[in-house]
């Protein structure tokens, strides 16, 4: 049975801690061809006072807004057939001119 830990700085909401447990179970489960029951994850979230990356406190840097990640149901749906569009009428023509007569 898989047991996976993830350290991650506090702060994030539930539905992206719930977003990355799954798409870790689904990973797990697919390669090592287990069910998704057997698989477990468990999400620690560590103060930023509490956490340094190069000596830095990650509570002196700024915090970055990570961009919204789009959903992937609508990125791989089937693209729905629009009617096709009706012809743009033709402009207005000007009559041609009749050819002259040589005398």
């Amino acid at each position: 049975m898989p047991f996976v830990t993830v350290h991650m700085a506090r702060g994030r909401p539930a539905e992206k801690r719930r977003r990355i447990a799954e798409a870790i179970t689904d990973a797990i489960s697919e390669i090592l061809e287990l069910d998704r029951r057997e698989t477990q994850v468990l999400i620690q979230e560590h103060d930023r006072d509490n956490w340094a990356v190069g000596g830095e406190l990650l509570s002196a840097r700024p915090v970055a807004k990570a961009p919204d990640l789009p959903d992937l149901d609508s990125l791989f749906r089937k693209p729905v057939e629009k009617p096709a569009a009706k012809p743009a009428k033709a402009a207005a023509q000007k009559p041609k001119a009749k050819p002259r007569s040589r005398r």
